[in-house]
C-alpha cells in the first residue's frame, strides 16, 4: 500500500506471484491512478435478454488523469525516472487521450512533455483550439507539434512516419542538452502493458474469476488488450477475452499483440511463444467511418446510454466498443462463453468537450432541458 505522501513518487512494485516468469520485471511503480476502480452492474439499454452486463470503471482512475492510459503510465514513468530522463515524447491523434494523460503526468513529475499530434493536413498552430484534451495539454504547458497528416491513423505507413518524426524531435532535444524518452502510441510497449497485467490482478481481488464469463474491451494501440491477455493466460483464468477493433483490423492487431507478448516473455511450458489468437478474440466490423469518426446513429446511442444510465462514453473508443458488444450479443451470441459480461470503460471523457456533440445535444428534448425559471414556476 502507498502512504499519504507517496502520490507521484516511485514505490517498490510487488509483482503478483503468477507473473514472476516474465521478462523485464519492473522495480518500481509511480502512483498516479486512484485505484481500485469499481465494478458494478450496468443497466445498459439494448442488451439481449440472456445477458447481464457489468462495467469496470477505469474512467474513474482520476480526474485530469482519467482513463486506461494512467495505469500504463505508472510503469512507464517509473522507468523514465529510474533511468534519469528529463522529458518525454509521445504521439497520438489530434485529441489524443494518451497524449493528454502523458502531458499531465509529466508535469506532475516535473518533466517536460513533447506531443506529436496527428492533425488535419492544413492545420496552422494559431488555429489549434483550446478545447477537449488540447485544453489540458495547454494548461500543463505541453509542447505540441502538429504532424499535418491527411491519412487516418490505421495506415501503417503513418505509424512508421510518426516514429521517425519522434526520433527527429528526440535528436533536436538532445542537441539542446535534454535527455528525452520516446513513448510509443498509446503507451503500448512491454512496460506499459504491465498496467493491465496489474489491472487484472486488481479484478481478481474484486471477484471476477467467480462472477464473470467474458470481458469486452476496445483495441486501439493494443497495450490494454495485450496486458489483459497475458494476465488471463498466466492466471489460468477461464474468462473469455474479446477486443473490439476501433482503428486497425484484426489482421494488423494480432501481430502487434504477438510482439507485445513476446516482449513480455510470455511462453508456454515448452518455452514456445504464445499465439495471441489463442488468448483474445478480436472482433472486426465496428471501425465505422474510420478512426475518430462517428455517425449520427452512433451519437444517438451515446446520448441514449448517458441519459438512461449516467455512464458517459467517448466517440472514438468506448462508444464503438459498446455498439459492437451490443450487436454481437444480438447477432452472434454464441461467441460469448457465458451470460455475465464485463465491459471495461477505458475513459476518454475530455474528447467529448471539443464541440462535436453540440448539434446532437441541442436538437433533442432529453439533452436540451433548458428554460427560463419564470416560464416554469410563478414567482
Amino acid at each position: 500500500s502507498y502512504k499519504m505522501d507517496s502520490y507521484s513518487q516511485p514505490g517498490v512494485y510487488e509483482l503478483p506471484e503468477w507473473c514472476k516468469g516474465l521478462k523485464h520485471i519492473p522495480k518500481s511503480r509511480v502512483k498516479l491512478a486512484q485505484l481500485p476502480t469499481p465494478i458494478h452492474k450496468w443497466a445498459l439499454p439494448g442488451v439481449a435478454n440472456r445477458f447481464e452486463v457489468y462495467i469496470k470503471r477505469d474512467d474513474l482512475t482520476g480526474s485530469d488523469l482519467s482513463g486506461n492510459k494512467v495505469r500504463k503510465l505508472e510503469f512507464v514513468f517509473a522507468e523514465v525516472l529510474e533511468k534519469g530522463y528529463d522529458s518525454i515524447i509521445t504521439v497520438g491523434s489530434y485529441q489524443s487521450n494518451h497524449c493528454r494523460a502523458t502531458a499531465v503526468a509529466a508535469r506532475q513529475l516535473g518533466l517536460e512533455s513533447h506531443l506529436l499530434l496527428n492533425g488535419p493536413a492544413d492545420t496552422k498552430p494559431e488555429s489549434v483550439p483550446t478545447s477537449g484534451n488540447i485544453l489540458l495539454n495547454r494548461l500543463v504547458g505541453a509542447n505540441m507539434y502538429i504532424a499535418g497528416y491527411s491519412k487516418p491513423l490505421k495506415d501503417d505507413k503513418l505509424f512508421d512516419g510518426m516514429i521517425r518524426q519522434m526520433t527527429a524531435i528526440q535528436t533536436k532535444l538532445r542537441a539542446q542538452g535534454k535527455n528525452p524518452y520516446i513513448l510509443e502510441p498509446g503507451g503500448a510497449n512491454a512496460t506499459g502493458c504491465r498496467g493491465y497485467i496489474e489491472a487484472f490482478n486488481e479484478m481478481i481481488k474484486q471477484g471476477v474469476l467467480d462472477n464473470i464469463d467474458d470481458i469486452v474491451v476496445c483495441v486501439g494501440s493494443s497495450g490494454t488488450a495485450s496486458g489483459l491477455a497475458a494476465a488471463n493466460y498466466l492466471t489460468g483464468s477461464k474468462i473469455k477475452l474479446h477486443g473490439i477493433a476501433i482503428s486497425r483490423s484484426s489482421e494488423r492487431l494480432y501481430p502487434k499483440i504477438d510482439d507485445d507478448l513476446s516482449d513480455l516473455g510470455l511462453t508456454d511450458n515448452d518455452g514456445h511463444c504464445i499465439n495471441s489468437r489463442d488468448l483474445i478474440e478480436i472482433v472486426d466490423g465496428y471501425v465505422g467511418e474510420g478512426y475518430g469518426k462517428y455517425t449520427a446513429e452512433e451519437l444517438a446511442l451515446l446520448k441514449e446510454i448517458s441519459t438512461t444510465t449516467g455512464i458517459i462514453l467517448d466517440t472514438t473508443f468506448t462508444l464503438k466498443t459498446v455498439k459492437g458488444m451490443l450487436c454481437e450479443m444480438k447477432t452472434n451470441p454464441t461467441r460469448f462463453k457465458g451470460h455475465r459480461i464485463l465491459f471495461i470503460h477505458t475513459g476518454g471523457l475530455f474528447g467529448n468537450f471539443d464541440g462535436k456533440l453540440d448539434k446532437t445535444l441541442l436538437s433533442t428534448e432529453e439533452t436540451n432541458r433548458v428554460q427560463k425559471l419564470n416560464d416554469f414556476v410563478d414567482l
